[in-house]
């Protein structure tokens, strides 16, 4: 490589960062170069990479903004809705709903789920909807399906994966296995293979989810206390949950939320939160002097109403409470010594707000938490440049 230096990068839906690395370990600034239309950050990174005379990069990516599904179900009322909460859940976009018998082409989605039928009964009605169904009408790069279990499909219908039915033998939603299949599925889809397949010859590695480099980052040892890493996107956030173990390094826990972000997710985020019943109370937390105007403007379920340091908080109480309700054991929450916040999405918020709003959510270390921005935006490069654990 040019000049003995190592080129960090990591590939967003909008904008790319770059990060030189020096022989003596030292990192450089962060540079943030915005996405050229038309031209696929692959072949953006290569065409720099020879300006530059760079021969070599390490790369995270992710650069796609959210996973599109469409929903195929025997019935709107039941298959079709605990699909689509399903799907929500699990952080994906539902594009279109529609019956097995539906006509007219739908449009292209990553996950096309199929569902219908109950566990243990009557099953002759989804034979004949799934007798003249071709899922080849219907584009789509993953199929799923989320139907009765004891379902033999038809020779013609290959699926990529049988999962769990959405409905329970009493019709009432179990969105769990199709929900985590459907946050898998995201993940794996934020490296863009084929925007990014210019960079296969002189990578430096595999291309790796740009969670997973943050989460390596978390795994070297830091300050002494547990820790919290808020990486807050515009389309998933991560919480890592850090404690540090006795002649060891860190023990991590990650929660992975590919529905909360401040972009692509905030749409159904901020929808979902106008239907709850915290709304006036995180509204207090997040603007003590104007919280009438906030649960108003959040109470319309539009997030084009909020500003991005709003969507960022909401992003952060949200995903907090869901850490703390997990309770998982040795999660490390416990008076936390130090919540720190990577991402893009936090600039222009005071620590303050995030101590109010970690409060809020009942993370026990609460106030008397230090709170610190990952201001030179380093977390993805340092576990970036981190051999895989």
């Amino acid at each position: 490589m040019s000049g003995g230096f190592r080129l960090l990068a990591d590939v967003g839906s909008t904008t790319i960062k770059l990060c030189p690395r020096e022989p003596g370990g030292r990192f450089g600034p962060v540079e943030r170069i915005p996405r050229v239309a038309g031209l696929g950050p692959g072949r953006q990174i290569r065409d720099l990479m020879a300006r530059r005379s760079i021969r070599s990069v390490r790369v995270c990516s992710s650069a796609r903004a959210g996973l599109r599904v469409g929903i195929v179900a025997l019935s709107g009322r039941y298959s079709a809705a605990a699909a689509r909460r399903a799907v929500v859940e699990g952080g994906g976009h539902v594009v279109y709903t529609t019956s097995f018998a539906a006509t007219g082409p739908p449009p292209p989605v990553d996950v096309l789920v199929l569902a219908g039928g109950v566990d243990g009964g009557d099953t002759d009605r989804l034979r004949a909807a799934l007798a003249g169904f071709d899922p080849a009408r219907h584009p789509h790069g993953h199929l799923l399906w989320a139907g009765a279990r004891d379902l033999g499909l038809p020779d013609g219908l290959r699926v990529d994966r049988r999962l769990p039915n959405v409905l329970d033998q009493r019709l009432r939603p179990s969105p769990g296995p199709l929900a985590e299949a459907i946050r898998d599925l995201h993940l794996r889809d934020l490296v863009d293979g084929r925007a990014l397949r210019p960079l296969s010859e002189v990578a430096d590695g595999p291309i790796v989810a740009t969670p997973d480099a943050v989460g390596r980052a978390v795994r070297r040892p830091a300050g002494p206390g547990p820790l919290l890493v808020l990486d807050v996107g515009g389309t998933t956030t991560d919480v890592f949950v850090s404690s540090a173990l006795p002649g060891a390094g860190p023990a991590v826990t990650r929660h992975v939320f590919t529905d909360l972000g401040v972009a692509a997710s905030a749409p159904v985020m901020v929808e979902r939160l106008a239907a709850g019943d915290e709304l006036l109370e995180l509204s207090t937390a997040v603007a003590p002097g104007a919280s009438r105007s906030l649960f108003r403007r959040a109470g319309t379920g539009s997030s084009a109403e909020l500003d991005p340091s709003e969507r960022f908080l909401i992003c952060v109480y949200l995903a907090l409470r869901r850490v703390v309700a997990a309770r998982q054991p040795g999660a490390g929450l416990t008076g936390a010594a130090e919540l720190l916040i990577t991402g893009g999405a936090w600039p222009g918020t005071p620590a303050a707000a995030v101590r109010r709003v970690a409060g809020l959510a009942g993370e026990p270390g609460g106030p008397r938490c230090a709170v610190r921005f990952d201001e030179d935006y380093l977390m993805w490069a340092r576990g970036l440049d981190a051999d895989p654990a």
